[in-house]
Formats: C-alpha cells, sequence, structure tokens
C-alpha cells in the first residue's frame, strides 16, 4: 500500500487563541485504493511525530476518502477543503486561522 504524508500547519490570526484540543501543527496521511476497481482513499490525521490521532474529537479518521478522477482538484486541495469544514464546524473560520497544507512525502508500507 503506498502513503502520501502532508503536514498541515493551523496559524492563529488576530490575535486569536486556538481552543487547547485542537493542534496547530499536526500531519496526515493518504492511502491510496489498495485495488485498481477500489475507489475510496483512507485518511488519518497524525499528530506533529505521525502518531494517529485515534479519539481526537475533531481531527478523525476517514475511512472513505473518495479515490481522485481526472480533472479533480490536488490532493492538497482536498485536505485544505477537508481541514476547512472540521474548522468551521466548531466556528474556526479564515478570520481566526490560516491554514497550510505541505506536501510531505510518499512511502510504501
Amino acid at each position: 500500500m503506498i502513503f502520501k504524508n502532508y503536514q498541515i500547519v493551523i496559524e492563529p490570526r488576530n490575535g486569536f487563541v486556538m481552543p487547547t484540543n485542537i493542534p496547530t501543527i499536526l500531519g496526515c496521511s493518504v492511502s491510496e485504493p489498495s485495488a485498481f476497481a477500489a475507489t475510496s482513499r483512507g485518511l488519518t490525521f497524525t499528530d506533529k511525530d505521525k502518531i494517529a490521532l485515534d479519539d481526537h474529537p475533531v481531527f478523525t479518521h476517514r475511512h472513505t476518502f473518495v479515490k481522485q478522477l481526472p480533472g479533480s482538484p490536488p490532493e492538497q486541495a482536498e485536505i485544505d477543503h477537508l481541514v476547512w469544514s472540521l474548522l468551521t464546524a466548531i466556528n474556526i473560520g479564515p478570520t481566526e486561522v490560516n491554514v497550510r497544507v505541505s506536501y510531505l512525502d510518499t512511502v510504501s508500507g
């Protein structure tokens, strides 16, 4: 199986104080579909040490992160959109934080 690793940085803006349970640096690992016909990828959020955030109230494992199709936005943009939707659900928006998603590496496992 192939995993792509990303770093997510959430930077407070305008003096916003982040809730203590929301990490400002985290990672995410996206697994490629395990079979040609498979249509979903898995997405696991990790802490800065690449340990899965299994019990986090916001950043939880996504069993079905839909397979990318030709013409789809880049995976980084998909992750950025997902992070914003999770933050917005807890009333944190673009006036409070900046979000950066960076590709780190690809690992076979």
